[in-house]
């Protein structure tokens, strides 16, 4: 080896570094290939074909969904689908109830009537002179109506059932959405503090090369530091890819319309 060559170890390694580099950016464009694909099955333009997104589609950083909050319990709660069926069935129980007690309830009928003579007079002369009039009425009481009474039961049971069901539904998503709070504001916190690791690895990556540069250091304290780098900035996409998908799963437990992108 000639005098001021590199080591053919250090540039080995260098080739590793840049081997392992590559793998690493392979590996995540196959990673988004596939969500793209997965994506596709829903995802479809106006005469329904599949579309696959391309990467220019990828947000610039992790501002997505960023006007999503938690809305107030009763606000979310109304907008769930799972909790209006619910809803609509206790509606539907009460209509059945109202229409049994009915059949339990004393009926009064008016009837009126009135008769006048048309045309020619006939061989029998008329027998409406001038103009008649007929008021009756009918008054029924329902005895022992078990048939109705058996509604009325039935009725209150799935009413009292249902209502149940949609205080238990209405708790689960309370809850839900207050996991995926705390998820969010976890994940936005971590993103925080991985940005503070990006910025501070950087700037030793960035010491250590003057410092090659100076003759003060080697290679392999360049490329730790590097790599450390380079990890904490995958860290940070990491965190605010979380961020991300917390709170696309919050617009989802919040039934936000406008966030996903469904409102009319």
């Amino acid at each position: 080896m000639q005098l001021g060559a590199r080591p053919e170890i250090l540039l080995a390694e260098n080739d590793q570094n840049l081997v392992r580099r590559r793998a690493l950016v392979v590996r995540a464009e196959g990673d988004f290939q596939a969500a793209a694909n997965a994506l596709s099955l829903y995802y479809r333009d106006e005469a329904g074909n599949r579309v696959l997104v391309g990467t220019e589609r990828l947000p610039a950083d992790a501002s997505a969904l960023a006007g999503v909050a938690a809305a107030a319990q009763a606000e979310f709660a109304q907008a769930r689908p799972d909790l209006q069926v619910l809803l609509a069935r206790i509606d539907q129980g009460a209509a059945r109830l109202a229409l049994a007690e009915n059949d339990l309830r004393p009926r009064l009928d008016l009837r009126g009537e009135v008769g006048k003579d048309l045309g020619d007079q006939g061989l029998g002369g008329r027998s409406r002179t001038p103009l008649e009039g007929i008021v009756g009425f009918r008054f029924s009481l329902p005895l022992q109506n078990r048939a109705a009474k058996g509604r009325i039961a039935e009725a209150r049971a799935e009413i009292d059932a249902l209502e149940a069901r949609s205080r238990f539904l209405r708790d689960q998503i309370a809850t839900e959405v207050e996991v995926i709070n705390i998820g969010v504001g976890a994940a936005e916190r971590l993103a925080g503090i991985a940005e503070q690791e990006r910025q501070l690895a950087e700037r030793l990556a960035a010491a250590e090369r003057r410092r090659f540069e100076l003759g003060s250091s080697d290679f392999f304290l360049v490329n730790q530091r590097e790599e450390t780098a380079t990890d904490a900035r995958v860290r940070l996409v990491d965190a605010q890819a979380r961020i991300a998908a917390a709170r696309a799963e919050l617009a989802a437990a919040t039934a936000d319309r406008t966030a996903l992108g469904l409102q009319p």
